[in-house]
């Protein structure tokens, strides 16, 4: 048994363990209300921050070489929601690849050659702001309107596993 975090500082929001990947997330929450974002491995004392003190970080996808992690999130509350992506392998260098107009990120996926994201967002409050937007991973360009008044439910583009992409946690449990 490995101890993945302490530090009194934080309590656990939530763990997220893809299948396909050694790497293992556990978002924090600290006294203030901000998020941060760990990462290790299972059976590792060590492992690093990789974003600190954000209003808010949601994960979406991980690349399917596990190099690269699809996250929404604000670092400060004030801020526009930003897409963006983190090299997981190369420092943890933070790409942005969508701010325009965000007002919630509810679905993101790489596609199957992780050169793009496939993402839906939402545009305003009417029932139908919703847009299917599509961009080139790496780099900061020009966003592609894929469709309006249209939403992504289910997107798998890589092999379904028997259950689920992910070992989701909400609360910290023992694994056996």
């Amino acid at each position: 048994l490995a101890e993945l975090f302490s530090d009194a500082d934080y309590k656990f929001d939530s763990i997220l363990s893809p299948l396909d990947s050694s790497n293992l997330f556990i978002r924090l929450i600290d006294e203030e209300g901000l998020f941060s974002l760990y990462a290790t491995s299972p059976g590792s004392e060590e492992g690093e921050f990789i974003l600190e003190e954000w209003a808010s970080i949601s994960i979406k996808d991980i690349s399917s070489d596990g190099k690269t992690l699809l996250l929404s999130g604000k670092e400060d509350s004030d801020d526009d929601l930003i897409l963006f992506t983190i090299d997981l392998a190369g420092g943890a260098e933070l790409i942005e690849l969508d701010d325009d107009d965000l007002t919630s990120v509810s679905s993101a996926v790489f596609t199957a050659d992780d050169q793009y994201v496939v993402y839906n967002i939402k545009t305003g409050t009417d029932y139908d702001d919703y847009e299917i937007r599509k961009v080139k991973t790496g780099v900061k360009e020009d966003v592609e309107l894929l469709y309006e008044e249209a939403l992504l439910l289910d997107v798998e583009w890589k092999v379904m596993d028997n259950f689920d992409s992910y070992n989701y946690f909400l609360s910290p449990v023992t694994v056996y």
